[in-house]
């Protein structure tokens, strides 16, 4: 008798890898006698939204993405102050919120996971009316962004592309930033809101970030002259952001970015229009997954 049902909703053009072989290997993984397991692609951005919300119309142990951080958004939604946990099967770009949590990248590791872990409650992030699991903000990260998304092409070296292209012509903003103690004005290179400690492939944003500590993490890299860049590059991967005297870091419950013009933003990895305003917040608790312990 099946007695446990898990949904996968799947991304198939995530990290731009195949995913037909993969979903051979989820059905072959778990007993037919012992578990229910559905598959479902996504067509276009919402589908896995929708098709989470479809999922837990029904009883079932868990609801899994497969792909991004974006996918990983999507289907997060619909789980938001539920008690069914979300699995994570990592097949994007940079896999941020995986390696925070130490999710396995190797797919058999990470079907395991799901039945050996256990949930744990983490907090989400607002912005305006979207949720971030993993990062938000605007300036330099944002542009990066942007201009991966109009590539056809995905994964590691095209993000290493947009960011060499963004950042031979990038200006700084200026922004005013308020987190409960007055608007302070700051001409930034890019102002990041994060729940985690990274934006995926190890760059480390927010090195002491925690996602259950009820408190997001305000990162602000002032502007710094292009020499530099390669020290903030390699920086970024060894978690010593924090050594920089342009490197500002806070702790926060709820922080606006209120902007002189209307411009992109980023949340979890995918580019947005929130207009000139951005008011962020916490919301503790909100989510179960599935993690080692």
């Amino acid at each position: 008798m099946k007695t446990q049902r898990i949904v996968f909703i799947i991304n198939p053009i995530a990290g731009g890898k195949s995913k037909d072989a993969f979903c051979r290997q989820i059905r072959g993984f778990f007993a037919e006698d012992e578990w229910q397991i559905e598959i479902h692609s996504t067509r276009m951005p919402g589908d896995a939204t929708v098709l989470a919300r479809q999922a837990i119309a029904q009883p079932c142990r868990a609801v899994v993405a497969v792909g991004g951080d974006g996918t990983i958004n999507e289907v997060a939604q619909a789980l938001i102050n539920t008690n069914i946990p979300l699995g994570v099967l990592p097949f994007g770009s940079g896999n941020g919120l995986a390696r925070h949590f130490g999710i396995p990248l190797k797919a058999e590791e990470a079907l395991k996971l799901l039945i050996s872990g256990k949930p744990q409650a983490i907090d989400v992030g607002q912005v305006n009316e979207k949720l971030f699991l993993c990062t938000t903000g605007i300036g330099f990260d944002a542009a990066v962004s942007e201009r991966f998304a109009s590539y056809k092409a995905r994964g590691f070296m095209t993000y290493v592309r947009s960011t060499l292209e963004t950042f031979a012509t990038y200006r700084p903003e200026e922004v005013e930033i308020d987190w409960g103690e007055g608007r302070r004005a700051y001409t930034v290179f890019s102002a990041t809101v994060a729940n985690i400690s990274q934006y995926g492939n190890n760059a480390y944003i927010a090195p002491v970030a925690s996602a259950d500590d009820t408190y997001l993490d305000l990162c602000i890299l002032k502007p710094f002259p292009k020499w530099q860049m390669p020290l903030i590059a390699l920086a970024l991967f060894t978690k010593q952001l924090p050594r920089f005297a342009f490197y500002e870091h806070r702790r926060v419950k709820k922080v606006t970015f209120y902007r002189k013009q209307a411009a992109v933003s980023h949340f979890d990895g995918e580019n947005a229009y929130e207009g000139k305003e951005l008011h962020i917040e916490v919301r503790p608790q909100a989510l179960h997954l599935i993690a080692p312990q």
